[in-house]
């Protein structure tokens, strides 16, 4: 309730919402948001449209990276044809249909220790006026589907986390 207005001059806005690398805005993925989005104006709970709709309709697989670049196809536009992708691309992927919709988004990384070792990891953020950048990590949910050891509200909480939060298992 207490987000305000972002500022579409600032260069903040500007830089978070334009179509670039790896996290294009084609027309189709513009569409997509939009349907996904429907009537919400709040951008919070516009990012949870999207956030919801990635954990549903996107699956976790590793992606060729080293051959979609050369290739000239863009992560995200290779999620949004393919509906797979890994932790960058699925960030990737949040982050241009966010910014279709005008709420700046950006993918981050870092070493995650989810299995006890160190492992590179990516995740999104999107940011809210009054807020500042918030987490959303839709892999590190998806663990959640990868086992039938925990009931379904288990699951729902574990993936409610990752948005807006991130477990202390981050460098």
């Amino acid at each position: 309730a207490n987000v305000g207005d972002y500022d579409t001059d600032s260069p903040l806005y500007k830089h978070y919402t334009r179509s670039y690398g790896n996290t294009y805005i084609s027309p189709d993925i513009r569409r997509t948001a939009l349907e996904v989005v429907g009537d919400e104006k709040n951008p919070y709970l516009a990012a949870k449209k999207i956030y919801e709709y990635v954990l549903r309709d996107i699956k976790y697989s590793f992606m060729p990276h080293l051959t979609a670049w050369p290739r000239g196809e863009r992560e995200s536009e290779y999620v949004h044809r393919m509906k797979r992708g890994d932790c960058g691309a699925q960030s990737m992927y949040f982050s241009a249909l966010c910014r279709s919709v005008g709420i700046p988004a950006r993918t981050t990384g870092g070493w995650q220790l989810f299995t006890g070792n160190f492992g590179g990891h990516f995740w999104a953020e999107f940011y809210l006026p009054n807020y500042g950048w918030l987490p959303v990590d839709p892999t590190a949910a998806d663990m959640a589907d990868w086992t039938d050891k925990i009931t379904e509200e288990e699951r729902t909480a574990f993936k409610s986390l990752y948005f807006g939060n991130l477990d202390p298992l981050r460098c």
